[in-house]
Formats: C-alpha cells, structure tokens, sequence
C-alpha cells in the first residue's frame, strides 16, 4: 500500500504536487487512483507532478495506474509530469513499461515545475525574431542566443550545418569554444554534432561523461581541455519543415550542440533543447526556402538581363553589317570561343562601344568583326 501526501499549489496555484510513499503495486493500485482522484477535488490545475522518490517499489501493474491518471488529466486539459530518482528501481520499472516515453520525467520536483511554466517570456520574442531573420545564418544565431540563455548548464552553445555536399560548417556560435570543438569534430569526421547533423544519425546524441566515453577520442581530448565534460547533440530537419523540399534540401541538415560540464546538462535542459531545435529546424526550412526563392529570382533577372543585352548585340551588327539574326549570334559565339570571355561579355562590350565597332567591310558571319581594342 501506498500513501499520497497533498503539497500546496505552486507556482500561482497553477501546480499541484503530490507525493506517492510506500509500495506502488497492483493490489493497491485501485485505492492509488481513488486519492489521486481525490487530492484533485474540484481543482483545475494546469499541471499535476507526481513525485516517486518516495516509492520503495513499483510493479509494472501497479505503474500503469499512472498512465489512466494521466490519460483522465489530459480530458480535462490538465498536463501530468512524473519525477523519479534516475537510475531508481520506480525508474527502472516505468521505462519498462514504457511509460517514460508518454510522460516527462524528471529527477527532481523543481525542475518538473520550471518546466511547466508558460514559454512566453523567452519563446515569443524567439518566435518573432525567427520569422524575421533574412538568412539561415541569422536565425540560427537567434537560436543560439535563446539556448544559451534557456540552459543554464550550458558552457557553450553552437548550430552545425550539413551541406548537401556533405561539408559541415558552424554558421552561429556563443563563442570560440564552442567553434573550437565543432572544428574538431569536423576535422575527425566524428563527434556529436556530426553524427546528429547527419540526416541518416540519430536524432539525439548525449553523453553525461565524456571523459568515460569512447565514441569521438579525438573530440572529447579537445573537449577536456576546455573543461567540457558532456554534450547534447539534437537534430536540425528542415526538410521536415515542407512536404515536398528542394532536392539539395533532402541533404541539408544540422544540429543544436549544447556543451555542459560533467553531468551538467538536466532533464529541463534535455527538453529545452528540443524545443529550442524544433524552432530552430522550422527556421532554417523557412529562410532556406526564402534564399532559394531570392536565389532563383535573381537567376531569372539576370538570364533576363542577359538576353536582353545579347539581342541588343545582335541588333547592332545586323544594322552596322548586314546580318541575319542567326549570322550576328554567330559572330557573338565565334568572338567569345577565340576570346574565351563569354558570350554576354562580349555583347555587353559591343552595345557599350558600339560607336568604334569597324564599318561593314563582308557579309561572311565567320569573321568576327568586334575589333580586339573594343574588348
């Protein structure tokens, strides 16, 4: 049997936490409902956080009177978050179960209840600033600047970028460290960040201890010397901001790379991360699709331009020569084969300097008439 304490609400009575002690089993599990339902009376809270640490066992059977509870707190629109010792035998007990991957967990009450706490203050200014941003290279430097203000146990923040080429490169940084241990990674060809910020990695990378790690001997010799002991890695997707990306987009990919001192880095870190990359991959789809649109306007432009200015060359030598319209773009290609300028080139020289092109000596295309002291 188990026994349920009540704690005042938190957080402008928008909190509430209860306490579960004892043994969380099947036979008690019916009685563990009804004074979860109890403690709730006719409150509406806007989060309810379960803390286990108190637990001295928890059956499979008897976790899953957690999950009905919360699955009842989400019709009333009430969200529930569960803390637990990491590594305890309730732990243990809820991700078998799987309930850990419905529910946030977290090792202590403070940071369940930080973590409910309306984004406002920080995501709305990040939000308009994102929308904002002209360039990749711009958002993600918003994006850093969020994170390096939401993660308190960040020593170092920086974006990776995965170009389609398969080049990687770090558009925006919280400072030298940070660039320092992205280049080492880049240089390697392994680390955190570029196993993330491949699209066919794994969508989250962490390691609490570098120093006990083996993946990345080269990156994390670099990371100790800069007092780095750990590392969040989370993916960046901004295909998957569009349901049909670019071609070069199915390849461009990143990472949000959070650097920590030894077991810095919090479950409320792990989760602000996350969020943070998620804003992160929707503006890096938004801005790159602004730049391939900006990019393929001025493509158009200047094709535009161009064939103006070569039909404005054609012109001039079939007035000054004689020429049909195909015999004048001959002349223009033969002028630019011998001269190896291109062919605009020349047909920009010939409208500037048309006044000092020579006087109509033949009719043969084959003999550039663009006198070489025009060119």
């Amino acid at each position: 049997m188990n026994d349920i304490d009540e704690v005042e609400y938190e957080v402008d009575r928008s909190t509430l936490v209860l306490r579960l002690s004892g043994v969380l089993d099947h036979a008690g599990s019916a009685a563990t409902a009804s004074e979860l339902n109890a403690a709730l009376r006719d409150r509406t809270p806007r989060t309810v956080v379960i803390d286990l640490r108190g637990l001295r066992l928890a059956t499979a059977a008897g976790t899953r009177v957690l999950d009905r509870f919360a699955e009842e707190l989400a019709v009333r629109g009430t969200q529930c978050r569960l803390v637990a010792e990491p590594g305890s035998g309730p732990a243990r007990t809820l991700h078998s179960v799987g309930l850990d991957s419905g529910l946030p967990i977290f090792d202590t009450v403070e940071h369940a209840i930080a973590e409910t706490q309306p984004p406002t203050p920080w995501l709305t200014p990040l939000t308009s600033a994102l929308l904002a941003a002209p360039t990749v290279t711009a958002a993600m430097r918003h994006v850093v600047s969020a994170a390096t203000a939401m993660i308190p146990h960040a020593l170092a923040v920086s974006v990776t970028v995965r170009a389609p080429g398969g080049t990687y490169f770090t558009p925006a940084t919280s400072g030298p460290v940070a660039l320092e241990l992205d280049d080492a990674q880049y240089r390697s060809g392994r680390g955190p960040c570029v196993d993330t910020a491949d699209p066919a990695g794994p969508a989250v990378t962490l390691s609490d201890d570098l120093q006990q790690d083996r993946r990345w001997p080269q990156f994390t010799s670099v990371a100790a010397k800069r007092g780095v002991g750990a590392v969040l890695s989370t993916t960046l997707l901004p295909a998957a901001g569009s349901r049909q990306p670019a071609a070069g987009d199915r390849d461009f990919a990143g990472a949000l790379n959070v650097y920590s001192a030894r077991q810095g880095l919090v479950e409320i870190d792990r989760v602000r991360a996350q969020l943070l990359a998620t804003h992160a991959s929707l503006a890096m789809a938004r801005t790159r699709a602004m730049e391939t649109n900006q990019a393929t306007t001025a493509q158009l432009q200047q094709a535009i331009a161009s064939r103006d200015v070569i039909g404005q060359a054609k012109g001039i030598l079939m007035s000054k020569h004689g020429y049909s319209a195909d015999q004048a773009f001959d002349v223009l290609c033969h002028a630019s084969q011998d001269l190896n300028i291109k062919v605009v080139e020349i047909a920009r020289t010939v409208v500037r300097r048309r006044h000092e092109l020579d006087e109509p000596t033949n009719a043969d295309p084959s003999a550039v008439i663009v006198p070489p002291h025009c060119l």
